[in-house]
């Protein structure tokens, strides 16, 4: 997804299903200077980098484990080292030797060691690990040739323009905790041991997770917070609330209409605004695989068509964002911006079901087809008032033409669950592109069990180009191949693309370093090591 060597690997900043995680303040008792409170609109499901697949997750994650290097993403997206100090790249594009710092330790002691990210790949390529949006790429990985404690060579099977990318994201888990046990073990994963600049301290179920400062972090930068705790508190609502009372620290990725009516109501206050370009953008996936429904292209594109993108734009996101066209961020080099959105035609969607089969029947108002009624689910997110609203004006629309859409409100969770499992008809949720365009795991149709693609999509054309792709390093190529899949995912509409997000956040006077990127601002890991504040918060 990324131009050549210069790049993030997917599996660090990896697509995963965009949850619009914030962190805030919401106070309990008078916190001071050193502790750093937030909170994330859903409960995670692992502390684990193998299985874990939400914003929810990667946040505490990165709270507790470090990858091989972290990504400067403000500006050239390149590489700094942190477990590992050097890459290698062999001429014929096929191999990488990685050293590994050699002070690097787990929580208890243990050293961090090549042996760790050689048992952190074979995890993530078992079946039974949950690791569904990180196989693609390391399944591509030959071998794992671990030369001593702190160096390794992995062996591609063949040239891979992403393989520097990929080894340089992977972040390992500890072999001898793991070895053995079960990924997703409940137990284990609340208690995790890392190797990060702050350790797992607790976790109440609805409530919170905290951690504290390691002893043992290895680092060169030490973080300034000793305490962070992260509060589960999925409405936007009373995530503001909080701000107002004046007990927050920081807001990432807050929903336009909130932003700019924070900032105009609170001109005069010295709270810190945070504004950039996002890789994010908001679908509606349609189930295609068995559907009766949403296989059909007519379908999928007659579903696009009743809805008012550019009102949604200009209403629900206040004008902050573009109308999203393909499976590429806005503003990419991937992107084909020839290609233009769908138009709003109801009457045009109308023609379309028809041309489909489903023919209205007057007497009871809906459209039938082989005697069955278009009658569907439709899954939102709780606390994600952008997607309720969307639901809402689809629901109206699709009622004017004869289909029935029920609106079900599920938490992040059991939503989360429902799509790996495959076991909805129609979803609205997002997805966070890696910068470098990969979008493999998305749409290549081998993905459907293993990896992203929980619509069933298969397009042979759309497959060969994503392999072509991976293998071809001219930047010219590349983007030739991505305009034309960019086109052919257009052309076949799996999803419905909603907005192309900007990320819009706020943070106190008293928070310092804070900086924020197409990633938004926890985009370099983990962000808030960077981080300070000065003075202590008043109740």
């Amino acid at each position: 997804m990324r131009p050549l060597e210069e790049e993030v690997t997917r599996h660090f900043s990896c697509i995963v299903v965009l949850c619009f995680f914030v962190i805030v303040s919401c106070g309990t008792g008078k916190p001071d200077e050193r502790t750093f409170q937030g909170v994330l609109q859903g409960e995670p499901n692992y502390l684990n980098y193998v299985p874990y697949s939400s914003a929810y997750e990667a946040q505490a994650v990165g709270m507790i484990y470090t990858p091989l290097f972290e990504i400067d993403m403000n500006a050239t997206n390149a590489l700094r080292p942190a477990l590992a100090t050097n890459i290698t790249v062999s001429p014929d594009k096929r191999s990488l030797r990685v050293e590994m710092r050699q002070d690097a330790v787990w929580e208890d002691g243990r050293p961090v060691t090549a042996h760790d990210v050689e048992y952190t790949w074979r995890m993530i390529l078992d079946p039974a690990s949950g690791a569904q949006n990180k196989i693609s790429d390391l399944a591509e990985i030959e071998s794992i040739t671990v030369h001593n404690d702190w160096s390794f060579t992995a062996l591609w099977k063949k040239p891979q323009v992403n393989s520097m990318m990929t080894i340089a994201g992977m972040t390992p888990i500890p072999k001898h905790i793991w070895q053995g046990k079960d990924m997703r073990d409940p137990t284990l994963n609340r208690h995790p041991v890392g190797n990060g600049p702050w350790k797992f301290l607790e976790w109440k179920t609805g409530r919170h997770i905290s951690f504290v400062t390691n002893p043992r972090w290895w680092g060169d930068r030490k973080p300034f917070f000793t305490r962070v705790l992260f509060r589960i508190i999925p409405e936007e609502g009373s995530i503001m609330a909080a701000l107002k009372k004046g007990t927050l620290d920081l807001v990432d990725s807050l929903r336009a209409i909130t932003w700019l009516d924070f900032v105009r109501e609170d001109a005069k206050t010295n709270f810190g605004r945070l504004r950039s370009i996002s890789t994010s953008y908001g679908v509606i996936a349609w189930q295609q695989k068995g559907n009766p429904f949403f296989g059909d292209v007519l379908v999928r594109r007659a579903m696009t068509h009743c809805l008012d993108r550019a009102s949604i734009l200009k209403n629900i996101y206040r004008g902050v964002g573009q109308v999203q066209t393909g499976p590429f961020y806005r503003s990419s080099w991937a992107e084909d911006r020839s290609i233009a959105p769908l138009v709003y035609d109801p009457a045009l969607a109308a023609r379309l079901l028809d041309e489909a089969g489903w023919k209205l029947d007057p007497a009871r108002k809906i459209r039938i087809k082989n005697g069955k009624e278009f009658r569907f689910e439709f899954l939102v997110t709780q606390g994600s008032e952008n997607g309720r609203a969307i639901a809402v004006i689809l629901q109206s629309e699709l009622a004017r033409i004869g289909v029935d859409m029920q609106v079900r409100t599920l938490e992040w969770s059991v939503f989360n669950k429902k799509l790996t499992a495959r076991e909805f008809t129609a979803a609205l949720f997002g997805w966070n592109n890696s910068v470098d365009c990969d979008v493999y795991d998305l749409w290549h149709s081998s993905m459907q069990n293993d990896g992203l693609n929980h619509i069933g999509y298969a397009n042979p054309e759309v497959d060969r180009l994503l392999m072509e792709a991976r293998g071809t390093f001219e930047m010219p190529e590349r983007i030739r191949i991505a305009h034309r899949i960019h086109r052919l995912i257009h052309d076949d509409q799996p999803y419905t693309f909603l907005i192309a997000n900007e990320l819009l956040g706020l943070h106190t006077a008293r928070m310092r370093g804070v900086m924020t990127s197409i990633r938004g601002a926890y985009s370099s890991w983990p962000g808030l090591v960077s981080w300070s504040a000065a003075g202590v918060r008043a109740e």
